[in-house]
């Protein structure tokens, strides 16, 4: 994963939803991914250890992959913290970026 952009599975509303973030804020779309995922990693790292400890998800079948461009030391962190709660970086990555969108939501 480190020095490449690790492709994520994301449904086409996860998708469009950080588009409008990324557009509505005026930042770029890794910015606000990387953003999404350090947040998912601290509360990993404050947590207990174990997938059963987190809310993990599974990207559905017929997800769109996608790059998701973050930097060097926070995809090491995401392998770390993975590999402690015996997840794939995939589902960890998804995780953090349809978490986020779902605690940003207007609907909340």
């Amino acid at each position: 994963m480190a020095g490449s952009r690790p492709r994520v599975g994301l449904p086409s509303s996860v998708q469009r939803r950080y588009r409008e973030l990324a557009e509505s804020g005026n930042c770029l779309l890794k910015d606000l991914h990387a953003k999404a995922v350090l947040r998912f990693v601290e509360t990993r790292q404050a947590g207990p250890a174990g997938a059963d400890s987190a809310r993990y998800l599974v990207a559905p079948r017929n997800a769109l992959n996608q790059n998701v461009d973050l930097p060097d030391t926070l995809q090491t962190r995401v392998r770390s913290l993975a590999k402690r709660d015996k997840v794939s970086a995939r589902t960890f990555l998804y995780s953090a970026l349809v978490s986020y969108i779902d605690a940003e939501s207007p609907e909340r």
